[in-house]
């Protein structure tokens, strides 16, 4: 089990076989943006890698491998491609009918993982 800088050199070790252009602090940057909230959002121009350098990290740290999904506790890290048009949050979860008296889901792992948490 790797804990403080053993962690750190290890994450930062396993981006830079993918992505050796970026440093060693812009590395540690991202991964203290992602420790410190529940959500990390990137953004910039397409094919500047902000896909792969999540997917990097999440599979430097584990977060990508499925756990045991039996019980609902599955893959710790989900990649959600944002839509020009989203402007609010139930263009990202979904939303009340209260007609139907149902959740409207829009993106099901979204749903699934924040009702998990």
């Amino acid at each position: 089990l790797l804990c403080g800088e053993e962690l750190i050199s290890f994450i930062v070790s396993e981006v830079k076989k993918s992505r050796p252009g970026y440093d060693r602090n812009a590395i540690i940057n991202i991964i203290i943006c992602i420790s410190q909230g529940l959500l990390t959002v990137f953004s910039g121009k397409p094919g500047t890698g902000k896909t792969s350098i999540c997917k990097i990290i999440a599979h430097a740290l584990g977060l990508d491998n499925s756990l045991n999904t039996t019980n609902g506790i599955g893959k710790r890290f989900i990649n959600v491609h944002v839509e020009r048009g989203w402007n609010s949050k139930r263009d990202l979860i979904g939303y009340y009918n209260p007609l139907s008296r149902k959740i409207e889901k829009n993106k099901i792992d979204i749903y699934n993982s924040l009702r998990i948490l």
